[in-house]
């Protein structure tokens, strides 16, 4: 039996179109074993996506129907970086009239062509990062009236964001840190037991991308996320996941605007110990005693994204699951409050 929890990603309140979003699952660990936390993503059902399967990362790709509109015109997409330092994910653009379309989900070729329906739009190109990161680039009101070229520099993400959490006693909590193929400095947590989801709002707008993470970090490398700065209508949302070594699982959240990097860390006095204690099953159904949570992901009371992890090598201590969760009071019930720290 699994512990299912609601993460609702904010409480502002926006108009939304539909719940169309570009979605990154990273979580493929290079480093995993059979007895490993296992992970599964599901999608809205009332959401058709495409499903574009890479080495290392899966995209997928909402299925939006295009409002018809005569005049188009050709725009050239270019991703500007240094090939030792990066490599594109995807490129996004959207509006109210055309909803959320990905342009490009292989980052195959560093220029392309792509016909659009003239009007406003926002826009961002994701990069991954080598050996580590996520760089995300953003152009905001961009008018497209006439053929025209657009180019997303992945050294103008300079705005760096950290998520750091504490457990209830203060300690930070580390995962495994990895150089030259193996552990170089070993965490504090499971490391494989460790997800997380990051979502980029934009007013008016909603939910347009969502990253799912994993369990992979590379030793000197602490810095989550980097964006440009943005006029402040971007936000990021960010909620991760993960089992101490005690057994105990910690679910945290995280909100920030888009204008300037921070560090963010969880207040270890927002945690709140919640326990479930379960029947165990008949000897001999070891398939059923599993240990597992599913966090549900919502936004405006619409299903974002589920991701459930488990692993079936863990026989749960006195039949309880224990779940700390991060539980900060919103800041004028816009959004998750957390505590800023000064760029490090």
């Amino acid at each position: 039996m699994r512990q299912k929890f609601l993460l609702f990603a904010a409480g502002i309140c926006l108009p939304l179109v539909g719940f169309a979003q570009a979605v990154i699952d990273l979580s493929a660990n290079p480093y995993a074993k059979s007895t490993d936390d296992q992970f599964e993503l599901m999608l809205p059902n009332k959401m058709e996506y495409d499903k574009t399967v890479f080495t290392d990362h899966t995209i997928y790709t909402a299925k939006n129907k295009v409002k018809a509109q005569d005049a188009t015109a050709t725009v050239t997409f270019t991703y500007d970086y240094a090939t030792n330092e990066a490599t594109p994910l995807s490129l996004t653009v959207y509006n109210k009239e055309q909803g959320v379309k990905v342009v490009d989900n292989s980052g195959k070729n560093s220029t392309f062509n792509v016909e659009m329906p003239v009007g406003t739009y926002d826009m961002h190109a994701v990069y991954k990062g080598k050996p580590a990161g996520l760089y995300a680039v953003f152009k905001e009101q961009v008018t497209i009236s006439k053929d025209t070229t657009l180019v997303f520099k992945k050294s103008d993400a300079d705005q760096p964001y950290t998520f750091t959490s504490y457990n209830e006693e203060g300690t930070k909590l580390m995962l495994d840190q990895y150089a030259n193929g193996g552990v170089a400095e070993p965490g504090n947590v499971i490391s494989s037991s460790y997800r997380s989801y990051t979502f980029f709002t934009l007013e008016g707008m909603g939910v347009i991308h969502t990253i799912v993470g994993g369990s992979y970090r590379v030793k000197g490398y602490d810095v989550d996320l980097y964006t440009n700065k943005t006029s402040g209508r971007f936000n990021v949302l960010h909620h991760c996941n993960v089992r101490g070594k005690n057994g105990i699982t910690y679910l945290y959240n995280f909100q920030a605007p888009l204008t300037e990097g921070k560090v963010l860390a969880s207040d270890p006095k927002n945690l709140k110990l919640y326990e479930q204690k379960f029947c165990p099953t008949p000897a001999g159904n070891a398939e059923n005693h599993v240990w597992g949570i599913r966090v549900w992901a919502s936004y405006n009371g619409a299903v974002l994204l589920s991701g459930k992890a488990e692993n079936k090598t863990i026989m749960l201590a006195d039949s309880t699951n224990r779940f700390y969760v991060d539980l900060p009071e919103p800041a004028n019930q816009k959004g998750f409050a957390v505590e800023e720290l000064p760029n490090v």
